[in-house]
């Protein structure tokens, strides 16, 4: 994807996501029409949301998107997580709010909490205002 398109659909996502009511708008739609039917195109928009979130919202992505990704896709992308939270401290705080303790196929969890630190309990993060 173009760099200035990918980051005008990051800057979108965040005005849809960090208001105090969020409102689901056409970038919120996109990422989870694309995380059903285009995994590695809403995998690469992640990659971009996480690189550019403020550190207060890495929670919106993790709890948001990268949960849906890993509950629809999760065998697909646990190498591709586990990868990019080792490389990447942000991507590893970000995959810290995801709960998927009851949504993920228990290997993928299990991967998750092991990336996270062993023994994370996922129900006390914090969660996105869904």
């Amino acid at each position: 994807m173009h760099p200035r398109r990918l980051a005008r659909f990051v800057r979108k996502w965040f005005t849809e996501w960090e208001p105090e009511r969020p409102v689901y708008g056409h970038a919120s739609k996109l990422l989870t029409h694309l995380i059903e039917d285009r995994p590695d195109e809403a995998w690469e928009r992640i990659l971009a949301l996480v690189a550019q979130a403020k550190e207060e919202s890495l929670g919106y992505v993790g709890a948001g998107p990268l949960e849906d990704l890993l509950s629809s896709h999760g065998q697909a992308f646990i190498d591709r997580v586990e990868v990019a939270a080792s490389n990447d401290p942000r991507f590893a705080a970000c995959l810290a709010t995801v709960w998927g303790h009851t949504r993920f196929e228990p290997s993928v969890y299990e991967r998750v909490q092991q990336v996270v630190g062993s023994g994370q309990d996922f129900k006390s993060r914090p969660r996105s205002r869904e």
